[in-house]
C-alpha cells in the first residue's frame, strides 16, 4: 500500500504536488499566469493596509486566474473603512441588503457574529456587566432583532474587561464583531488622527446634524487634484467652535463643477483657503491662458476672496497643527460622512523592509480629504483664520441628542 507521502512528486515550502492525480497546493502572493480552481486569500485587510501593491496584484492577477467554475475565499480581520477588503465586503453587503441575485463574478458575504457561536457563554455569577455594556446590548437587540441571554452578556462583558482587551471596545469590535459593519469602525494601525477623532466622538462633537448658522459666512478648505480627487470642506467659526457643515470630493471634474456645487448650496461664503500650489501658473492650453488655479477660480467666482495657505517645510508639522485644531472641531456626521471616513483612515506609509510605519503619509484614497482638512489646521495655526466670520452665537450643550435638535 502506497503512503500519502510517497505520492508527492514535489514538496517544498511553497508547493505540494501530487503524482496520483496531478493536483497541487501552492502558497504565493501572486498566482498570475496560471489556472487555479480553489483560491484562499488570508488577511486581505492587513495586506491592503500595509502592502497596497500586493493587494492590487491579488485583485488583478490572482483572482482572475480562477475560472468561473472555481471558488475564491477571501477572509480577514477588518483594517479600517477603506482598502480592497473593505470594498469587497461593502459591495457584497450592499447586494445582500438589496436582495439582488448574484452572478458568478459577485462576492457572497459570509459573516459570523460572536452571539451566533454557542460556546460564547459564561456563568454570570461574579461577572460585572456595566451600564455601558447594558446600553450596548439594548441597542444591539433593537438593531439586529435578537435576544441576548444572561450567559451571553456575561461572556461578552468578561471578555471585554479581561486582561486581553482591558476594556477597549474597538478591539472587541474588531475581533468579536456583532454585525458586519462593526469591525470597520475600528481605525487602522498607524492612522494620524485616531486619538483626536475618538475624543471628538466621546465628547459628542460629531453629531447627526449641524444647521448652518445664519449670518455667519461659510469658509472653504480645498485640496485640488489634477489627476485625482479634489476635496472641499465647508466650515463656520461660531464662538470658540470650528464647525464643519459639509464636505464634497470628486475626481476628473473641472473647477466649474466645484464652483457650481458651492453655489448650489445657497450659502454666503467668507473666504476660500487654497493649497500653496494653487498660486502657481499652469503650463496649459491657450484656453486657460496659463492661469493659476486661484486665478481661474477668481474668474468663476468674482467678488469672492481666496487665500493661499503657505507651504510648510515638513508635512508632519501640518499634521500636528491639525491634531491640535481638532480639539475645537464639531462635525455634521451626515454631510461630512465621506470626509470623516477619510480622516479616520489617513495613515502613515508602511516600510516593508523594516516592518514598521514610516514618518510620512501614505498617498491613498483618503489623502485628498486629509490634505484639504490640513489646510484648515495650518491656516488656523498661522493666524489666517483671525476674523474669518466668527460669531458669538450660543454654545450648544453637549448631550446625547444633537444640540441643534428641535
Amino acid at each position: 500500500m502506497q503512503s500519502r507521502t510517497s505520492r508527492l512528486t514535489r514538496r517544498t515550502a511553497e508547493e505540494l504536488a501530487f503524482g496520483h492525480n496531478g493536483a497541487s497546493i501552492r502558497v504565493a502572493t501572486s498566482m498570475r499566469g496560471g489556472t487555479i480552481h480553489r483560491l484562499h486569500v488570508s488577511e486581505m485587510g492587513k495586506i491592503g493596509a500595509r502592502f497596497p501593491e500586493k493587494a492590487r496584484e491579488i485583485v488583478t492577477g490572482s483572482i482572475p486566474a480562477v475560472p468561473e467554475g472555481g471558488i475564491v475565499i477571501v477572509e480577514s480581520t477588518a483594517e479600517g473603512a477603506s482598502g480592497r477588503f473593505y470594498e469587497m465586503v461593502k459591495r457584497a453587503k450592499d447586494m445582500a441588503d438589496a436582495r439582488r441575485p448574484l452572478t458568478t463574478r459577485d462576492w457572497r458575504l459570509h459573516f459570523f457574529a460572536w452571539w451566533e457561536a454557542p460556546e460564547y457563554r459564561l456563568d454570570p455569577q461574579g461577572v460585572l456587566v456595566t451600564d455601558a455594556d447594558h446600553a450596548y446590548f439594548t441597542d444591539l437587540q433593537a438593531r439586529l432583532h435578537i435576544t441576548l441571554d444572561e450567559r451571553q452578556r456575561a461572556w461578552y462583558a468578561a471578555t471585554l474587561g479581561g486582561a486581553d482587551f482591558a476594556g477597549e471596545r474597538p478591539l472587541m469590535w474588531q475581533e468579536y464583531p456583532s454585525d458586519a459593519d462593526e469591525p470597520f469602525r475600528v481605525p487602522r494601525e498607524g492612522c494620524y488622527y485616531t486619538a483626536q477623532l475618538s475624543q471628538a466622538r466621546q465628547e459628542e462633537r460629531i453629531v447627526k446634524s449641524i444647521p448652518v448658522e445664519p449670518g455667519v459666512p461659510v469658509n472653504t478648505f480645498w485640496d485640488i487634484g489634477s489627476n485625482d480627487n479634489t476635496a472641499i470642506w465647508l466650515h463656520q467659526r461660531v464662538g470658540v467652535e470650528e464647525r464643519f457643515v459639509g464636505f464634497h470630493k470628486a475626481s476628473g471634474e473641472p473647477l466649474a463643477y466645484f464652483v457650481k456645487w458651492l453655489l448650489d448650496r445657497g450659502m454666503i461664503y467668507g473666504r476660500h483657503f487654497l493649497p500653496h500650489d494653487a498660486a502657481a501658473q499652469r503650463q496649459g492650453t491657450a484656453a486657460d491662458r496659463n492661469l493659476s488655479v486661484r486665478d481661474m477660480l477668481q474668474e468663476l467666482l468674482p467678488g469672492h476672496r481666496f487665500e493661499i495657505v503657505e507651504r510648510i517645510a515638513w508635512v508632519l508639522d501640518g499634521i500636528q497643527q491639525t491634531r491640535q485644531a481638532l480639539a475645537s472641531c464639531w462635525f455634521d456626521e451626515a454631510k461630512c460622512a465621506e470626509g470623516l471616513r477619510d480622516l479616520d483612515n489617513y495613515r502613515k506609509a508602511w516600510d516593508e523592509r523594516r516592518g514598521t510605519w514610516r514618518d510620512a503619509p501614505f498617498h491613498g484614497p483618503e489623502s485628498d480629504a486629509a490634505d484639504a482638512f490640513r489646510q484648515f489646521g495650518q491656516a488656523r495655526a498661522s493666524g489666517l483664520l483671525s476674523g474669518a466670520g466668527a460669531s458669538a452665537a450660543r454654545r450648544p450643550r453637549r448631550r446625547r441628542v444633537s444640540p441643534w435638535a428641535v
